[in-house]
């Protein structure tokens, strides 16, 4: 009887490290208008349902405020298709912060029409939608520039290897315990 010990891991592996992309890790970074400041961290999205799961954004001080993080514990967020005329129009998404007392803290707007299979985009400064311009902006302050793009992930590096290395063992496991078939004949 064979031992399909090996396979069942193998299949273990590759189907855990295919549940852990479906939740994609994004560095977010952006320049602001007139300061020589800018706004980075990493934003958790489900690409299968479109949602920001986590967030970790460090915002610097402007004229009148004073530095803050948004994280879960202390903002939400919302995100919907960027409408400026009467709910119509949606190529652009809008990503808002708010803080837990109502406050917009952050706006962000990226290509597309929502976050599901979103892989990463620019961060646009403005987009115009029927007639009407909307900014990226923080605390009123424009962001002139900037990106959500993926972040290299660790982990899932250390899974794939994990997965390869546990194919070759079992290969090699299958190579030595396959009869020499060369040493039985006779010459």
């Amino acid at each position: 009887m064979r031992n399909f010990g090996g396979v069942r891991l193998l299949v273990a592996v590759l189907f855990g490290s295919a549940l852990s992309f479906s939740q994609t890790i994004f560095d977010v970074n952006a320049t602001l208008s007139g300061l020589p400041l800018s706004l980075n961290g990493t934003l958790s999205i489900n690409s299968a349902t479109g949602t920001i799961t986590n967030w970790d954004i460090s915002l610097p001080p402007v004229p009148g405020f004073p530095s803050v993080t948004l994280t879960p514990n202390d903002s939400f967020v919302e995100v919907g298709p960027l409408s400026l005329d009467q709910g119509v129009g949606n190529r652009y998404t809008v990503i808002y912060f708010f803080t837990n007392a109502g406050n917009l803290e952050l706006l962000l707007i990226v290509d597309g029409r929502n976050l599901q299979g979103f892989n990463g985009s620019p961060i646009l400064t403005s987009a115009q939608e029927w007639g009407g311009r909307a900014y990226s902006e923080y605390r009123g302050v424009q962001i002139t520039g900037g990106s959500i793009s993926l972040a290299p992930e660790p982990s899932s590096l250390v899974l794939a290897g994990s997965g390869l290395a546990a194919l070759a063992a079992w290969r090699r496991k299958v190579r030595t315990k396959a009869p020499n078939v060369e040493s039985h004949c006779h010459r």
